[in-house]
């Protein structure tokens, strides 16, 4: 066997060689460039999923919201509670809503999406089920002020600077 430095000096085995090579390379980034094509048609596909799945969601959470937004007044006057009390919980639920998401905008990014995402849907969940069997004032405005409630009518809560992370990570720049 030849070693390579001899094959290389010239001639027709250095032709037969420089040919061998470029089939090679051609062959490899054919390959590669159908591999890569259908890498980031995959890429592409979970993209479309991960954001129809945030809008999904985002749409009826919005929804939710809006009735919440209507019904948490008159549910806790029908409690009893007086109009003064009723604006009290409205703001600790506001104040709350507002830290809660300061809070996660900015350390957000060093945890994983999903589980914040999650954890903010547990809390939204635990949220409910404290305005829907605690009656008094004061164990309501503890659920007011740690809970994600929102009683105002645009969707500003800890969801929001989650969701835009995870679309940003997940869309394409124009």
């Amino acid at each position: 066997m030849q070693p390579i430095a001899s094959i290389n000096r010239g001639g027709s085995n250095s032709r037969i060689l420089q040919s061998c090579i470029g089939v090679m390379q051609r062959t490899c980034s054919l390959k590669s460039s159908a591999s890569s094509s259908s890498l980031l048609h995959a890429v592409e596909a979970e993209n479309r999923l991960v954001s129809r799945r945030l809008l999904l969601s985002r749409g009826l959470r919005a929804f939710a919201d809006g009735y919440v937004s209507l019904l948490l007044p008159i549910y806790l006057l029908s409690l009893g509670l007086s109009p003064f009390h009723v604006g009290v919980l409205a703001t600790a639920t506001l104040l709350g809503s507002g830290v809660l998401t300061l809070g996660v905008g900015f350390y957000a990014h060093r945890f994983e999406y999903r589980t914040l995402l999650l954890a903010a849907a547990a809390l939204m969940v635990a949220t409910g089920i404290g305005f829907a069997t605690l009656t008094d004032f004061w164990p309501l405005l503890c659920i007011a002020l740690v809970g994600t409630a929102n009683p105002s009518r645009g969707d500003a809560s800890v969801f929001l600077p989650l969701e835009h992370a995870v679309l940003s990570d997940h869309v394409q720049d124009a």
